[in-house]
């Protein structure tokens, strides 16, 4: 680099050596490269010229699954044979052994090198055939989706649309317009699907699934139509497609009351003092009709969902499922409220409260009457009958006493207080402050927002 005398300004000698810069950029744009270079020897030093040296990068990089090599553990590269019965073995035990390993170092922290692990386990697996490829990306699939790795969860999936594709080259070419062709081999359905479900990729499972359970029903494969199913029906609900979800779970609720009806059950009953728990042979049972539950309450179909709630109850109540019973008939009587069955919803509200009470569930009592508070007070029919509202804080005020519960007194006490005022019960409201006040002393808290309260209702008004 040119030096310049020590006797000028630094910022002087910082200026003339940028100009002198610039001034070689200016002359490489008008005059030969020979002359200027001759005129500037240090002109080829300066790092502008660094960037007609640097390679040229890759845009588009292959994928890491596809960079197929030599490696120590293939007999010979590039394979010209099949693998003999004892490479195969030797290789699948080599393999098995990366895994662990790529999952120890996972455990360590080191994300990135283990799947650098994994990716080398993908990449020789192919050599032991297509099912064991398909199993290892999902199992490496699933890992990766855990733990957040974006880009190789599509590398992975990548690879699982090449193979369907029948595409095994280095760099896969997919249409991304056109469909990806069918398999015909029920068991390559099946393992597409299911490496497809683990790298949650629920559309390119469907369009496999579906297919392998016409074969199925064709076939008449009870066992596998309902394996199919319960994968289909969770995909289905995964992808918020309600309808074709609930179809599914109906179909799998009767098979399972098929091959309940057809079989001799001996139920144990349960011994003295513990409460009963679901028989092994009912809770496929009830998990169907919980699904159903939820993607009718999901999508709104009230009158569904009533349906399925109403039909759970009677299988918790047959059961003996006692602690069961109080949180489904809120949430019925909340459905029935929501259907605008408001008779219903009156009543299925205070039996949830009567019942909840009976089998001391007093949390589930006490939200049912919230839950019919706030029906009598959002509801036209019932704006002129305070009176209804009164009682069930009266009934709301008993449940916290009984349950030692002076933080839901207080909060009560303030809602009657709140309701006398508005239908101008002055005295009946002051009674109610009073006491919310006394509450708010005792626990500490709030003391200051009720004293005010009560001091606002005292005050006469101009």
């Amino acid at each position: 680099m040119t030096s310049f005398p020590a006797s000028l300004p630094t910022i002087w000698r910082r200026s003339l050596r940028w100009s002198l810069r610039l001034g070689a950029i200016a002359l490489v744009a008008v005059g030969s490269v020979d002359r200027v270079a001759a005129q500037l020897p240090f002109l080829d030093r300066l790092p502008i010229f660094d960037i007609f040296q640097r390679p040229a990068v890759d845009e588009f990089p292959p994928s890491p699954l596809e960079l197929l090599g030599p490696d120590p553990l293939l007999p010979e590269f590039p394979m010209q044979r099949e693998l003999s019965p004892t490479e195969r073995d030797q290789l699948r035990l080599a393999l098995d052994e990366l895994n662990l390993q790529a999952a120890a170092t996972l455990r360590a922290g080191k994300t990135l090198d283990a799947f650098a692990i994994w990716n080398r386990e993908l990449r020789l697996r192919r050599f032991l055939g297509v099912f064991e490829e398909l199993t290892a990306l999902g199992r490496v699939g699933e890992l990766a989706w855990r733990e957040g790795g974006v880009e190789e969860t599509r590398v992975i999936t990548d690879r699982l649309k090449a193979i369907q594709a029948g595409q095994t080259g280095p760099k896969p070419v997919l249409a991304e317009e056109q469909p990806l062709p069918i398999p015909q081999e029920p068991e390559r359905l099946e393992a597409l699907g299911l490496a497809y479900y683990r790298v949650r990729a629920p559309k390119l499972a469907l369009a496999v699934l579906e297919p392998r359970l016409l074969i199925a029903r064709e076939a008449n494969d009870e066992a596998q139509i309902e394996r199919l199913l319960g994968g289909i029906a969770q995909l289905r609900s995964g992808m918020f497609a309600d309808d074709a979800a609930a179809e599914a779970y109906r179909e799998l609720l009767a098979i399972e009351r098929a091959k309940i009806a057809a079989g001799r059950w001996v139920i144990t009953p349960p011994a003295p003092g513990t409460e009963p728990t679901i028989p092994l042979h009912r809770q496929a049972e009830v998990r169907y009709l919980r699904e159903l539950g939820m993607l009718y309450g999901r999508s709104r179909q009230w009158e569904n969902l009533i349906a399925v709630q109403r039909d759970l109850l009677g299988v918790y109540q047959e059961l003996g499922i006692l602690r069961a019973i109080p949180p489904l008939m809120s949430e019925l009587a909340n459905s029935f409220d929501r259907a605008d069955r408001i008779e219903e919803a009156v009543f299925q509200y205070r039996e949830t409260a009567a019942t909840a009470r009976r089998l001391k569930q007093l949390g589930v009592a006490r939200e049912a009457l919230d839950r019919l508070a706030n029906l009598y007070a959002n509801r036209p029919t019932f704006a002129n009958q305070a009176d209804l509202r009164a009682s069930l804080y009266i009934s709301l005020l008993e449940l916290a006493r009984e349950s030692a519960d002076g933080y839901g007194m207080m909060d009560t006490y303030e809602k009657l207080g709140d309701l006398f005022v508005s239908v101008n019960q002055r005295d009946r409201a002051r009674v109610a402050y009073e006491q919310a006040v006394i509450l708010a002393k005792q626990l500490q808290h709030r003391e200051s927002y009720f004293t005010r309260k009560l001091q606002a209702l005292n005050t006469p008004s101009p």
